[in-house]
């Protein structure tokens, strides 16, 4: 009998293994790639590699010829069917973006120079007056698997021209909103969408202290995107005394002929275990980031700002595996708004700050997190 048991745990486990798809990310060199993301390409669900590069997931309700996508920054993607990583043998290799490398060597001070010189040209790039945006936010976390928060907002926003006077302040107004959370829940993670925004100045993400947190490195000048060539830059904060373990690399992608800032792509990770706020002891953070402008009419304006946060560790004691996601994606736009043309309110915060919640448990379908 109890080898018939045995026997029966060793099926279950097998068949169990089956519907399970497992395998592994590095990059060209060898290294694991943790934290890349993994999603189905039609649900959008999914989620990232550990430390070591593993990803794992369920795919017992998937189509074998269902697509899953694996993205880096600074990597170029992978697109693998469910039935080509059921057959997995080898580690899936993610090869660095092809910048098109030529024998040329720039010193970390000319890269600085040149970034230095792209933000010096902000204010010819921007356009000299306000700018409409209708705007898709999507704001979530998960703790431990669960649902933690959800935020839905479909807004305009008037971004401010660098030319007014009143140049810090955004001013927003809400069509539909959908505003959730965990009830009781002690850890909240919540980006309010003008918070998120306010960051997508280049000036403000470069600023003189951070500049000086950072090493630069020239990558390449034959970046093309829509037909014009990019010089990109790589920068990597340098670890500071007051938080020792926390690092970060990105790149800066810079228009050749404007100096205009087209992309800027951020990844930020610590090394060792770290106390954040007394109640949080994070094994691992790592944070990616990406802020994209589009060209329009000759000037940049926003296109998307998306980050995605992972973390792992003890939070009130115990411990807690947490994901949380913000995006906001510009899908129309007006240019060129004068002042007694903006729509003097900002109900985006005032609904963040004052609406009392629904039961998270009340959102019954999935949302689209991308």
């Amino acid at each position: 009998m109890k080898h018939l048991a045995f026997l029966c745990f060793i099926i279950l486990c097998l068949t169990a293994r089956a519907q399970t798809v497992i395998g592994t990310v590095l990059d060209q060199e060898g290294h694991s790639l943790s934290f890349t993301t993994f999603s189905n390409v039609r649900t959008q669900i999914g989620g990232y590699t550990s430390e070591s590069g593993l990803f794992s997931f369920d795919a017992k309700d998937a189509a074998d010829t269902t697509l899953i996508t694996f993205s880096h920054i600074g990597y170029e993607e992978v697109h693998q069917t469910i039935a080509q990583l059921k057959d997995l043998k080898e580690p899936i290799i993610m090869k660095a973006k092809n910048y098109g490398l030529q024998e040329v060597v720039v010193q970390p001070t000319d890269a600085k120079g040149m970034l230095r010189d792209a933000l010096s040209h902000i204010a010819d790039n921007y356009p000299a007056e306000f700018t409409k945006n209708h705007i898709i936010f999507k704001d979530y976390s998960v703790v431990s698997g669960e649902k933690n928060h959800y935020n839905y907002f479909d807004f305009d926003m008037y971004l401010p021209s660098y030319l007014a006077k009143d140049s810090p302040r955004i001013y927003t107004v809400d069509h539909k909103h959908e505003v959730y959370e965990q009830k009781g829940a002690m850890f909240h993670v919540q980006i309010p969408p003008t918070v998120l925004l306010k960051i997508m100045y280049p000036e403000k993400l470069f600023s003189g202290e951070r500049m000086k947190e950072n090493d630069f490195s020239f990558v390449s000048s034959t970046a093309v995107l829509d037909g014009e060539e990019y010089d990109v830059i790589n920068f990597r904060r340098i670890p500071q005394k007051k938080d020792k373990s926390v690092r970060g690399n990105g790149y800066v992608y810079i228009n050749k002929k404007d100096k205009g800032i087209r992309y800027i792509e951020l990844h930020v990770y610590n090394e060792k275990p770290e106390r954040y706020m007394l109640v949080a002891k994070m094994d691992t953070l790592n944070v990616n980031a990406k802020i994209a402008f589009a060209k329009v009419d000759g000037k940049y304006v926003l296109d998307y700002i998306q980050q995605s946060t992972y973390a792992s560790g003890k939070l009130f004691g115990s411990h807690q595996n947490l994901v949380y996601s913000t995006t906001a994606k510009v899908v129309d736009r007006t240019m060129h708004l004068k002042m007694n043309e903006i729509v003097m309110r900002s109900e985006v915060d005032d609904i963040v700050l004052n609406e009392k919640p629904r039961d998270i448990k009340e959102l019954v379908n999935a949302p689209d997190m991308k």
